[in-house]
């Protein structure tokens, strides 16, 4: 249990990272929190602020983000997502209404997969894997993983919103009528795309899933979600993928 907490304190890096739909929901929960940032990260400078949080054993896998009130004290980012989405209303009021949220954060995860999957490549591929010598063997270079990123845009991300699309047929929300962290969830990624790489993912993407933007602009009316992502202090945009997605959008936007 934590002590001496008069309200919720979320603390991360100081970036928007794996915290940032954990601090949408609370914002569209209208929860009053503490946000607070350990500054920038860094696979091998570790901020002093970091090192003190691990040096005092708060956090359970020396890592962040860690989620801390009254009652506990949470690190990783999906158990914080899931326990602060059922505290404060975000999860549905039964274990059915839980289950198809669920099953809706387990397809948004796949874009996040998706989305990331032309970069996990990082080393030769064998054609033939019976190959003993270096014949046959890929080459993994810009053009490879352009053409990878060309595959996602036109034909892995289209299919995954088009059934996002066919789920929200007929409805206001993804599950139950209600809105949920699924929805959020879902809002971000499509509202990190278009802020990443503007319009034309929306014209190579997006344009036939009509539900699914109608969705995006639905949840971005949320007044906690509305005031969060307008707030002048927001952390900035992270464009790790964009140079690639970027160039490859530019192209497909020119056919």
């Amino acid at each position: 249990m934590s002590q001496n907490i008069e309200k919720p304190r979320l603390t991360y890096f100081s970036s928007r990272g794996k915290a940032e739909i954990i601090r949408l929901v609370l914002h569209a929960a209208n929860v009053d929190f503490e946000d607070i940032g350990v500054g920038i990260w860094h696979p091998i400078n570790k901020t002093q602020e970091f090192k003190d949080l691990v040096s005092s054993n708060q956090l359970t896998f020396d890592a962040l983000p860690l989620f801390q009130n009254k009652e506990i004290s949470l690190v990783q980012s999906s158990s914080i997502l899931r326990y602060v989405s059922k505290k404060y209303g975000l999860m549905g009021t039964t274990i059915e209404e839980e289950a198809l949220i669920d099953q809706f954060m387990e397809g948004i995860s796949d874009i996040y997969d998706c989305l990331k999957s032309p970069f996990v490549i990082s080393y030769p591929v064998a054609n033939n894997i019976n190959n003993t010598d270096n014949s046959g063997m890929t080459e993994v270079n810009d053009s490879l993983i352009e053409g990878k990123i060309e595959k996602v845009l036109k034909e892995r991300l289209p299919k995954i919103f088009g059934q996002f699309e066919r789920a929200l047929q007929g409805k206001t929300y993804l599950a139950n009528e209600k809105l949920s962290v699924a929805d959020i969830w879902l809002f971000y990624i499509i509202d990190n795309l278009i802020e990443v790489l503007g319009d034309d993912v929306k014209q190579v993407v997006l344009k036939e899933f009509v539900n699914v933007l109608n969705l995006h602009e639905r949840v971005g009316q949320v007044e906690g979600i509305k005031k969060h992502i307008n707030n002048p202090n927001r952390y900035p945009k992270q464009t790790f993928m964009a140079v690639g997605y970027d160039k490859v959008l530019k192209k497909l936007v020119g056919q």
